[in-house]
C-alpha cells in the first residue's frame, strides 16, 4: 500500500512512453554540468500544504544526477495555478543565463482540454525548440486524484515533435486499480505529491535518462520543425510590465507603479479607487491582459474596453473565493495580421492589479 522502492520503479517503467526521435539525448549525457529547466505549476514548484517543500521533484532529480557525477545547474518557472501561456508571457524575463539542454514540461493538470490550452502548450514547445540551441523537451504528463489529465492531446503532441514522454497515468492506474497503492501515499487529496510522491517523479526522470542510455548510442541532429499540431500564436509573445525595456504608451489616472516582494510579478500597475483609468495603445496581432485575482474583500472589478467596445468578457471580477493572489488572463485579440489597438482599463471599485499584458507584434 505505501510507496516504497520497488513500486516507484514499477510505476516509473510503466509511466515511461518515448525518450523522443528528435532528443539528442547522446549530447546531454555527455555534458559535465546539465543545465535543466523546469516548467510547471504548483508540482513542479513543490507546493503542498500550504508551503512548499524542499523535497520537490526538481530538487531530487538533480541529486539523483550528482550522485551519478554530473554538475547539473538547474531553474525552476512554476507557482500555483501556473499555465503554458504564463510561462510564455515570463519566459524571456525568467529565462536561464544560458540555454537549458533539458527542459521539462509539467502542465497536464493545470490546463484544459480546449483550444485555447492547446494552442499555449503548443507555442511554449515550439518556443523552446526554436531556440539557437534548442533542448531536448520532455513532456511529464501528471494526473490528479480524479483521473483528470490533458495526456489527449499532449501524448500526441509530444509524438507530432518527436518529444520524451511520461505519462503517469499508465504507471500510477494499475497499481492503485489492484491496491498495491492508495492515492494518500502518493500525493494530497487533490494533486500535490508527498516525498514519496516527488520521489516517484524524479526516478521517472532518470529511467528516461536510463532508456536514452540503451536507445540511442548515437548523437543526432535536430530535423526540422513540423508543421504546427493545431497552432502556435504564442510564439513570439512579449510582456509588458511598468519595468519592461519595451517603451510603449500607458496612460493611467489612478493607477500607480506598486513593487512588491514578489518573484514573478515584482512590479505592477494597482487601483483601489472607482473611476481609475487605464489605458495603452499598441500595434499587435494578439493581446493578453494578465490581471490578479485573490479571496480578500478589498479586490474589486474593472471594466475592459477594446478599442472602445466592450469584449465579450467586459467586466473583471478580481474578487474570487478561490483566488489566492494568483494570475488570470482575458485574451483580448488572436489576429493574422498586425493592427493598431487601444486597451481600456476603466476600475468600477475596490483593488484591480494589472500584472502585465502580453502581445506579439
Amino acid at each position: 500500500m505505501n510507496l516504497d522502492a520497488e513500486c516507484i520503479r514499477q510505476i516509473a517503467k510503466d509511466s515511461f512512453i518515448s525518450i523522443g526521435a528528435n532528443s539528442d539525448w547522446q549530447s546531454f549525457l555527455t555534458q559535465a554540468s546539465p543545465r535543466i529547466l523546469f516548467l510547471g505549476g504548483s508540482v513542479t514548484q513543490g507546493y503542498a500544504a500550504g508551503e512548499v517543500k524542499a523535497y520537490a521533484y526538481p530538487r531530487q532529480f538533480v541529486d539523483m544526477l550528482v550522485q551519478q557525477g554530473y554538475s547539473p545547474e538547474y531553474h525552476v518557472i512554476a507557482a500555483p495555478g501556473m499555465d503554458a501561456l504564463t510561462v510564455n508571457a515570463l519566459y524571456a524575463e525568467q529565462q536561464m543565463d544560458e540555454p537549458p539542454h533539458l527542459a521539462v514540461i509539467e502542465f497536464a493538470i493545470n490546463e484544459t482540454t480546449l483550444r485555447p490550452s492547446v494552442k499555449a502548450v503548443e507555442s511554449l514547445v515550439r518556443r523552446l525548440l526554436m531556440l539557437p540551441q534548442p533542448p531536448i523537451v520532455c513532456m511529464l504528463l501528471m494526473r490528479n486524484v480524479r483521473g483528470y489529465s490533458c495526456d489527449s492531446f499532449m501524448e500526441p503532441l509530444a509524438e507530432h515533435y518527436g518529444l520524451p514522454c511520461i505519462n503517469l497515468r499508465y504507471g500510477l492506474e494499475p497499481q492503485l486499480t489492484n491496491g498495491t497503492l492508495v492515492w494518500d501515499a502518493f500525493a494530497d487529496e487533490e494533486s500535490h505529491p508527498t516525498q514519496a510522491g516527488h520521489r516517484l517523479l524524479a526516478e521517472s526522470l532518470m529511467y528516461l535518462l536510463e532508456r536514452a542510455k540503451t536507445e540511442q548510442t548515437e548523437s543526432v541532429s535536430y530535423a526540422q520543425l513540423p508543421a504546427p499540431w493545431l497552432a502556435a500564436p504564442y510564439v513570439t509573445l512579449q510582456y509588458l510590465t511598468p519595468i519592461s525595456k519595451t517603451s510603449l504608451p500607458v496612460i493611467t489616472k489612478g493607477f500607480s507603479v506598486v513593487t512588491r516582494q514578489e518573484r514573478y510579478y515584482p512590479t505592477v500597475w494597482q487601483t483601489e479607487d472607482a473611476g481609475a483609468r487605464w489605458e495603452l495603445t499598441l500595434h499587435c496581432r494578439t493581446c493578453v491582459l494578465f490581471y490578479e485575482v485573490h479571496n480578500l474583500p478589498e479586490y474589486g472589478s474593472c471594466q475592459v474596453l477594446w478599442d472602445g467596445k466592450a469584449p465579450k468578457e467586459s467586466v473583471l471580477e478580481s474578487y474570487s473565493i478561490y483566488g489566492w493572489g494568483n494570475p488570470k488572463h482575458l485574451l483580448l485579440c488572436a489576429d493574422s495580421q498586425t493592427q493598431e489597438h487601444t486597451l481600456t482599463l476603466c476600475a468600477q471599485g475596490g483593488r484591480f492589479v494589472v500584472l502585465g499584458i502580453g502581445y506579439c507584434e
